[in-house]
């Protein structure tokens, strides 16, 4: 799979405001979210969307990032996720398709995300040390931890698979990529993080994603899995 086709079906959300009626600037990066097929809905996690402020998505063209404009469709009730209606102008190479493939403790899985601490990064800086406008997708694996069925302090829902590597602010959305191929399975997505606290231990992340194992028939329901 090329960086282009990969770039063009994982894609930053960001908030951003009109400087004029055909400039846009960038204020911060919400998260990640990606193309599924055969529908092109755009899924991500449904905290990443914030309904006060203007948010859109960003894609390759020409070289250059440009925008994707989107409506939102559907957040489930009870698990952090959310389908919208995105207008991608490249749609090429549809590789990314739902799975809902039991996978149990010690599976390995992909993951690529837009993590905010690349914005800091030392070139292009703004007065806040940002690279605005300049997301890098970053990769990330890891194996699941363990899969769980209860809530979680400081995480929306039930369904989980506990991951063993954390991915960074900005992932949030992020494909949970289960097999590789002509065809990725995504079998979830990437949540965030919450702190461990154990007085005899120092403090240690663990991160989270949401398992589509779980909520199949919402999916189907939405039409991102046929």
């Amino acid at each position: 799979m090329t960086d282009i086709a990969i770039l063009n079906h994982i894609l930053p959300i960001i908030e951003f405001e009109y400087e004029s009626p055909s400039e846009i600037k960038f204020i911060k990066l919400s998260g990640t979210g990606f193309l599924l097929k055969p529908s092109y809905k755009l899924i991500t996690a449904k905290h990443v969307l914030n309904t006060n402020t203007k948010q859109m998505a960003l894609q390759i063209q020409y070289d250059r990032w440009a925008p994707v404009k989107f409506e939102i469709i559907k957040h489930h009730p009870n698990e952090d996720i959310s389908v919208i209606d995105a207008r991608p102008t490249v749609t090429d190479h549809p590789f990314l398709q739902a799975s809902i493939k039991h996978h149990n403790s010690g599976g390995k899985y992909h993951l690529f995300g837009y993590p905010e601490d690349i914005l800091f990064d030392r070139e292009h800086n703004d007065q806040f040390g940002r690279r605005q406008q300049y997301p890098d997708l970053v990769y990330n694996s890891g194996y699941i931890r363990r899969r769980t069925n209860f809530t979680i302090p400081g995480l929306v829902g039930s369904a989980f698979f506990e991951l063993s590597e954390v991915a960074g602010t900005g992932c949030s959305g992020a494909p949970i990529i289960t097999q590789l191929g002509e065809n990725w399975e995504v079998s979830g997505l990437y949540l965030g993080e919450r702190t461990i606290e154990n007085a005899n231990y120092p403090p240690r992340e663990l991160a989270y994603a949401l398992r589509f194992d779980s909520i199949e028939g919402w999916l189907r329901e939405s039409g991102v899995f046929l």
